[in-house]
């Protein structure tokens, strides 16, 4: 989840957009909300049964892993590749994923805007587009699934563990595509 500072109070608070719930009812999943306290949520992933771990976006991605949330995406990656659990990531979520798996993420110009033609599945389709940081490059861990007409990579998937990112925001389409709901059912195995 996004932290957030509240200055007036001196506190973080750990926060979602709710558009979030609504999508994922769409897909038939239900959330469970993780703390970014690396500790506490490894415990409960490992006291729970969950279909997957979903790594929202909203905010920058910290490339050197100094902030908590930072940490807690890379934690959870971890625990999705040792336990097997499926896993999606969203715009910051899939950068998470890149960082993670040794993809070095430059500045990117033009990458933010309600609509953007990329191709997916073989097909030209219309996506929203929210970040600054992106790569037109990929290694052997991840296979490249989605590619903007600019070369920015859209959708990475892992060669083998079940582990996905998008870099559009599906929760933020005033009407859900039917290509988002079957990609978070599919991979939830829905």
């Amino acid at each position: 989840m996004r932290q957030d500072y509240i200055k007036d109070y001196g506190e973080y608070r750990d926060s979602i957009d709710n558009t979030w719930f609504k999508f994922l009812h769409q897909c038939n999943l239900t959330p469970c909300l993780l703390p970014n306290d690396s500790m506490l949520a490894e415990q409960i992933i490992q006291n729970t049964n969950f279909d997957g771990i979903l790594l929202t976006g909203g905010g920058e991605y910290d490339t050197k892993l100094s902030d908590e949330r930072s940490k807690i995406e890379h934690k959870l990656l971890s625990i999705a590749l040792t336990y097997k659990i499926p896993l999606i990531g969203v715009c910051r979520g899939m950068q998470a994923i890149q960082q993670y798996f040794g993809m070095q993420l430059y500045p990117v110009q033009g990458q933010v805007t309600p609509t953007q033609s990329i191709k997916f599945n073989n097909q030209i389709v219309q996506v929203n587009s929210y970040h600054t940081l992106g790569t037109t490059q990929t290694n052997q861990d991840l296979i490249v699934k989605a590619i903007g007409l600019d070369n920015i990579i859209k959708s990475v998937s892992h060669i083998s563990a079940p582990i996905e990112g998008i870099m559009w925001h599906p929760e933020r389409n005033v009407n859900f595509s039917e290509i988002d709901i079957q990609l978070f059912k599919s991979r939830y195995n829905q």
